[in-house]
């Protein structure tokens, strides 16, 4: 586990850190979610949560990408602001 959550930088906007198969994404709030995302043509998922797993949530969206903004990021904001 410790592996797994030593990350090194990716240089997006998205992933603050990748690990061994698992990210961190930070929110604006400061919340740490860490998780693990992938998808196939049409539908993407993320699941993930707070360290140490006492609050969880697993996405799924089907549809194309339209837009630049991440829809996870927004959903993740809204359920780890609660």
């Amino acid at each position: 586990l410790k592996q797994m959550l030593t990350t090194v930088p990716t240089g997006t906007e998205v992933i603050d850190g990748y690990g061994l198969g698992i990210f961190e994404t930070k929110l604006q709030n400061g919340v740490s979610i860490w998780g693990h995302s992938g998808g196939v043509p049409g539908f993407s998922t993320f699941a993930g949560g707070t360290l140490g797993g006492k609050h969880t949530l697993a996405i799924n969206l089907n549809g194309h990408k339209t837009s630049r903004s991440d829809p996870f990021k927004n959903i993740l904001l809204a359920e780890f602001s609660k």
